[in-house]
């Protein structure tokens, strides 16, 4: 059933009828300006105007075409503005040979019918992205009735026969038989990570969805295994599904799934673009299906196209959204092409609502006095990095100053961000806020304001924290050496404020010019 809408919750849409109006209006004065160079009307055309203004009043009345209703697919919603355009070219093509006004300018009145209706294509696609169109949300996408032919399809795939098998057999041996042929790979890695004789085929269940399966409604109880061979780059919100599904395994249950790396895409995309071509279509590739998905506003437009399509994602995305919706123990095995994980449940999701994901994030930080603020920087790690900061710690060693070394969870492009220093750049919001001022310690997570000195900490906190930390002013090579840097500038700062932030001021930029030091 579809719901009548309008912009003012009224059955007189004033505000929809307002920008077709001006929409039309612009038609018509673009049309003139192509053809004269200039939107000046002489008399004749002026005339013209108003009898598109009856026109197109006729035409809305006759299709009611302001009798707007919410879609529920694009094409459905779009029908109304597609009668109401015929309606209007044939009144105007009717007026036009029954009045003889064969004086006009035969380029205007086409151009105008060509850039009005791709105008109100425009504004409708618009309304419909970001009003009216469904979400599509694992929680509720065929919530309450489960498909039947999809329910036997799985009782398949698991391999349960009940009056064959008794409901105490153990996953082990329900499995050799209920994965598809050609997996035994996979059968080895989770009959090596899992004890799968001591979990019973009645608490575990074997998925194949490629779509969004309503793990709520499918799953009746509490599971001890959970397995989908679906790849997850064909759900849209991938949250969701871990989500639910973790609310259906018990604790310490056990989560199979599966996707493609963008990665071991690109490998196979690889091998089938001619070598001349591979970087360019690379670089569209990247903008599209990675750039996109991350910008306010245009990830709305990517998903509408990619709504049935495959997501791009990376291995550390994968591992973070695990994290995030409360599985650890993690382990990981390309097998064919494509990234097996086996995730236990240790916890409930995380209740955080804005995970860093797009171009621009915030970062948690302490300020003056202790108070958290939040710090503006440009993504230069993959999505969901800030999950994994502790699992990248146990697999790479930290640098002089305490940073991991060679972090794998930076992007290529992020290197360059952080090597021009571009990646600082929103902290700029932060410095016109009055969060941070030019000069001063380094912004840091709680987390790193625990490993100081405590003598060390009690006074940084008392500092307002700067856009430009005054460590990178003498290049310290060392923890050590980082935290004596930091307390030799506040030395300083707290007998000649001003002078000391003009001195450091001309150090750093000695230091980033001159000796090289990047952002980190």
């Amino acid at each position: 059933m579809t719901k009548r809408t309008s912009f003012l919750g009224k059955n007189f849409p004033i505000l929809e009828i307002f920008v077709d109006f001006l929409l039309l209006n612009a038609a018509f004065f673009l049309a003139v300006l192509f053809k004269r160079g200039k939107v000046v009307l002489e008399p004749e055309y002026q005339s013209l105007l108003l009898v598109y203004y009856g026109l197109w009043a006729v035409a809305s009345l006759v299709t009611k075409r302001y009798k707007i209703h919410r879609p529920e697919k694009f094409i459905v919603g779009l029908q109304p503005y597609v009668r109401s355009f015929i309606c209007l070219t044939f009144l105007l093509f009717f007026v036009i040979f029954t009045f003889k006004l064969f004086s006009y300018s035969r380029f205007i009145i086409l151009s105008f019918l060509i850039i009005y209706s791709l105008l109100t294509v425009a504004a409708y696609s618009l309304l419909y992205l970001y009003f009216w169109r469904p979400e599509v949300n694992v929680e509720d996408e065929d919530a309450g009735q489960l498909d039947s032919s999809l329910l036997k399809d799985i009782q398949e795939i698991r391999g349960i026969d009940q009056e064959n098998r008794g409901i105490g057999e153990s996953l082990k041996f329900c499995l050799k038989e209920s994965l598809p042929e050609g997996n035994s790979e996979l059968f080895s890695f989770l009959d090596e990570t899992i004890l799968l004789e001591r979990i019973k085929v009645s608490q575990s269940i074997l998925l194949d969805a490629n779509h969004s399966v309503s793990v709520r409604s499918l799953l009746g109880h509490k599971w001890e295994f959970v397995g989908n061979l679906g790849k997850i780059n064909q759900f849209q919100r991938i949250n969701k599904f871990f989500i639910a599904v973790n609310s259906k395994l018990v604790p310490g249950g056990y989560f199979l799934g599966v996707a493609e790396t963008f990665l071991e895409r690109l490998e196979r995309k690889f091998k089938k673009w001619p070598r001349p071509i591979r970087k360019p279509l690379y670089l569209l590739d990247f903008i599209w299906n990675r750039a996109f998905p991350k910008i306010t506003g245009l990830k709305k437009i990517y998903f509408f196209f990619r709504r049935k399509g495959a997501r791009v994602i990376s291995l550390h995305e994968i591992l973070g959204r695990l994290i995030f919706c409360g599985f650890g123990d993690i382990r990981l095995r390309e097998i064919n092409h494509l990234q097996y994980f086996i995730a236990r449940k240790i916890r409930l999701p995380l209740e955080e609502k804005n995970p860093s994901y797009g171009l621009i994030f915030k970062q948690k930080r302490i300020g003056q006095f202790g108070e958290p603020v939040y710090i503006y920087k440009m993504r230069t790690m993959y999505p969901y990095s800030e999950y994994i900061h502790t699992l990248s710690l146990h697999r790479n060693p930290l640098d002089s100053i305490g940073k991991i070394r060679d972090d794998p969870r930076i992007t290529s492009w992020g290197r360059f961000l952080r090597r021009h220093w571009i990646d600082e750049l929103p902290m700029l919001i932060n410095l016109l806020q009055g969060d941070l001022k030019l000069v001063g310690v380094r912004p840091i997570s709680r987390s790193f304001l625990n490993i100081y000195p405590e003598e060390l900490r009690a006074e940084r906190i008392k500092l307002k924290p700067g856009l430009m930390p005054a460590s990178y002013g003498d290049k310290p090579k060392s923890i050590d050496e980082f935290f004596k840097a930091e307390q030799t500038y506040i030395k300083k700062y707290k007998k000649h404020p001003r002078k000391t932030d003009f001195v450091y001021f001309f150090k750093i930029l000695n230091s980033i010019i001159f000796h090289k030091v990047r952002s980190t």
